[in-house]
């Protein structure tokens, strides 16, 4: 199992979720993907986030993760400084969503094993795996719902302030890095 050490060291913005029993849960469901991957702490920090949609980009997972989450926590900082009389924002459930938006990936990058083929992980996608581990490591329902949706699920009236400021960090993060690198169609 990856230790829980390991993961505060890889994502010490973890430690930004102020509920414990959130936090734990959040590492959990990294711990948890790992496990059913079987990917050790050297696999984990080798996976990349983008390397089949952007050409040469050897961002890894974890490296995207992290900025992921800085960009999600100064959306809900600024948010809430703005609007947050009128809309309110969870907080810990942003910076939770985030850390797990791309958790699937683990999953997704693994080859053939446990009776999953490639080809199902192809089709299932990480949104479907990130989901998967979260609900099974009894995440609330909100952060289930930001993982599956956080990628095609453009946010829309059915959203929520949260899933609207993690799919929007996700999206600007990616986006940005398409300046700097070639799409592959």
């Amino acid at each position: 199992m990856i230790r829980e050490e390991f993961i505060l060291n890889q994502i010490p913005e973890i430690e930004w979720i102020k509920d414990e029993d959130l936090r734990k849960k959040c590492i959990r469901t990294w711990q948890y993907a790992a496990d059913f991957a079987d990917v050790d702490e050297d696999d984990l920090v080798q996976i990349t986030f983008a390397n089949f949609v952007l050409k040469g980009c050897e961002m890894n997972l974890i490296e995207h993760t992290r900025r992921v989450v800085q960009t999600a926590a100064v959306l809900a900082d600024q948010f809430v400084t703005a609007y947050g009389d009128v809309v309110p924002v969870d907080r810990d459930l942003v910076i939770c969503a985030a850390i797990l938006h791309d958790v699937g990936k683990v999953q997704e990058h693994c080859k053939d094993h446990k009776g999953i083929t490639f080809e199902q992980n192809y089709y299932l996608e990480h949104e479907f795996w990130g989901a998967y581990f979260a609900q099974a490591c009894e995440l609330p329902w909100k952060v289930v719902y930001i993982i599956r949706s956080h990628r095609n699920g453009k946010p829309d009236k059915k959203d929520f302030p949260e899933s609207f400021i993690v799919y929007n960090a996700d999206w600007l993060n990616f986006k940005y890095l398409c300046f700097g690198y070639e799409m592959i169609h």
